[in-house]
């Protein structure tokens, strides 16, 4: 076998691996730290101050799959409580009471849109990095104001960071080196592409009353796609469709659009709790027999929105202060509404109102 034909099956083998083995990303948190890797290999660490500390902060690793790629460092301070800072070059690194000098700003697109947040150079990135392997303290100081990084958590999640991305044992690696050469490190996928398609123009509510209500419900609620999903992770239920209507809430399911090739897509309310609503959307026919195909039951409601943005979205707060939500979206296609984002804003630590950071775990381009 030459030598071309072998390069190109070990990268087609390395393809392989990286689009089965993290097709919908992968998402690792130990103790004060967490990675989210999403479906090209692009890998997001972040560190965060204990919840309860007077000064909160925490700390983002980016770095891309591929060779020769570095480690991108942000920094952000809390500003729910009115304990902000916000971005300020007066801040400087502090490792072992040793000072790295002053931090840097950089605009970066954030989970709350378009902001401007602090930055590490390059130097103070691999100073952070080796620190975070150690027990030295971490902090950011400006005059008498200090903000504690834990490491608690850091090697296990920057280990995880080195698995994803093929560096253990590498040149590159940022816990387990080695002597393998920086060549064998697994190359980035790419990003799935999405051709986005204008819905049907028309009225869905015309409809409504078209449908068999009482029979698809049966339909829907035999659906096996009704269950957890145990490979995934993720709960994709509706209670009130399969237990029933509560007192107070009910599936209520409406037409939401009306698609090509006599379809129509449905939407009906699946739980509501102290702080999110979910609903579930299916692609269904006209006509019996409905062939009911689930979308998701974890999504934003039944809204009119969605005939001029031609997207599914899904937003929800994983408590109810707010600092931390969970994101998704599907477009259509032409064909069916496909998955176009996955992700969340990092671990609950009262940093940010919104959430302190985007890390998606499944990302595409819509076109």
């Amino acid at each position: 076998m030459n030598f071309c034909k072998s390069f190109f099956l070990i990268i087609g083998f390395w393809l392989y691996l990286g689009s089965t083995a993290y097709a919908d990303g992968i998402s690792f948190e130990h103790k004060d730290w967490q990675i989210v890797c999403d479906n090209t290999l692009t890998c997001r660490a972040a560190g965060y101050s204990v919840e309860d500390a007077k000064n909160r902060v925490t700390v983002l690793l980016v770095r891309k799959a591929g060779i020769g790629q570095d480690v991108s460092a942000l920094v952000k301070f809390a500003d729910i409580d009115d304990q902000t800072v916000k971005t300020t070059n007066k801040v400087t690194l502090k490792i072992a009471d040793k000072s790295y000098g002053k931090l840097g700003s950089e605009s970066i697109q954030d989970i709350n849109d378009k902001q401007t947040t602090n930055s590490l150079t390059k130097e103070q990135t691999q100073i952070l990095i080796l620190a975070l392997k150690g027990t030295s303290k971490i902090a950011f100081v400006d005059k008498n104001e200090e903000w504690v990084l834990p490491g608690d958590g850091a090697v296990a999640v920057l280990l995880k960071m080195d698995e994803v991305q093929g560096r253990v044992g590498t040149s590159s690696a940022l816990i387990k080196k080695g002597n393998q050469p920086e060549s064998k490190v697994l190359p980035a996928l790419p990003k799935p592409v999405i051709f986005q398609k204008p819905l049907i123009k028309g009225d869905p509510k015309s409809w409504q009353s078209k449908v068999n209500w009482y029979v698809l419900k049966q339909k829907l609620s035999n659906g096996k796609d009704l269950g957890p999903d145990k490979e995934r992770g993720d709960y994709n239920s509706c209670d009130l469709l399969i237990k029933g209507d509560s007192e107070y809430n009910k599936f209520d399911p409406k037409v939401v659009a009306i698609l090509p090739n006599n379809q129509l897509l449905i939407s009906g309310l699946c739980a509501r709790g102290a702080y999110n609503e979910v609903y579930g959307y299916w692609i269904i026919n006209q006509q019996e027999p409905y062939q009911p195909k689930l979308i998701t039951t974890m999504a934003d409601g039944a809204i009119d929105d969605i005939i001029e943005g031609d997207e599914i979205s899904s937003s929800s707060k994983d408590r109810g202060i707010g600092d931390c939500w969970s994101h998704k979206s599907w477009i259509w296609n032409g064909k069916n509404f496909v998955k176009a984002y996955d992700g969340n804003s990092g671990i609950c630590r009262n940093i940010e109102a919104g959430g302190a950071w985007n890390l998606p775990t499944y990302v595409t381009t819509v076109k």
